[in-house]
């Protein structure tokens, strides 16, 4: 079991370092776009129709701040986005990519049970997942004070932090799952991502019309307030159990069926 888990993380390193070097980049660019937009982002809000700022779920007087501004423009909009394609690329690395390459049989001819093998290849998932999120989020500590000088609340970036990494892992649950009911990289790629648009759609329809409100419970986005806890400093226990609970039924089901299912090409 650890040779398969050694062995996908050393599969994956050069990959995930060009997500960090990537990841670096962006966050040079977020914090250098901070001070020219200090005065200028709270006016801007005033000129989108109120309807937009509540369905994106955008506060106004909050984004003025450099944490606010980054709850809301990195955060809640940007990380995300990188999240889905990170967990979505690995578990199709992870499993779909073993079957079409013909590498699976060879890999389940070894003396270690199924489960192992994916228990194996999803720790590894969830370790290049840690290693990613918390670069993403703790590099901002640094270049905020280095480019902008500007001295942020360490224990608030940790904990949205942690709560992105959860959110992280649970996309990659999901994921992993599809990987084990399709084989082929393609259709495990595409059926979870399909999955995601129609969650981020209602995570803004819900808070277009009051009547969609349900829609948000529905939605990995809603759980995921990034300004509740950069900006207010409240850590959701909820919604942190709701996705902890997607994670751990989607790692059942996984595993269910992974460990039934014909995989042989």
């Amino acid at each position: 079991m650890m040779t398969i888990f050694f062995r996908t993380l050393k599969d994956r390193k050069f990959t995930l370092l060009v997500y960090c070097l990537a990841m670096l980049f962006f966050i040079w660019l977020y914090v250098a776009m901070f001070p020219s937009m200090e005065k200028a982002y709270a006016e801007m809000m005033k000129s989108f129709p109120s309807e937009w700022i509540k369905a994106m779920g955008v506060e106004p007087e909050k984004v003025s701040t450099f944490s606010g501004f980054m709850s809301e423009e990195y955060f809640s909009q940007f990380l995300p986005i990188i999240l889905i394609v990170f967990s979505i690329s690995f578990s199709g690395f992870a499993v779909a990519q073993e079957v079409e390459k013909g590498t699976s049989e060879i890999l389940l001819s070894q003396p270690i049970s199924r489960l192992r093998i994916l228990y194996a290849k999803f720790l590894a998932g969830v370790v290049n997942l840690a290693v990613f999120v918390f670069f993403a989020t703790l590099a901002i500590i640094p270049m905020a004070k280095l480019v902008s000088n500007i001295s942020v609340d360490v224990p608030r970036y940790i904990s949205t932090g942690f709560f992105a990494f959860v959110l992280g892992v649970a996309i990659m649950s999901i994921s992993f799952l599809f990987s084990a009911i399709f084989t082929e990289k393609g259709k495990a790629n595409f059926v979870p991502s399909g999955i995601l648009v129609i969650m981020y759609v209602f995570s803004i329809f819900s808070g277009i019309n009051k009547d969609w409100e349900v829609l948000r419970y529905f939605s990995f986005f809603y759980y995921f307030d990034a300004t509740e806890i950069l900006v207010d400093n409240n850590f959701d226990l909820v919604s942190l159990a709701v996705l902890l609970g997607v994670i751990v039924f989607s790692c059942f089901l996984t595993a269910y069926i992974f460990n039934k299912k014909d995989i042989s090409r």
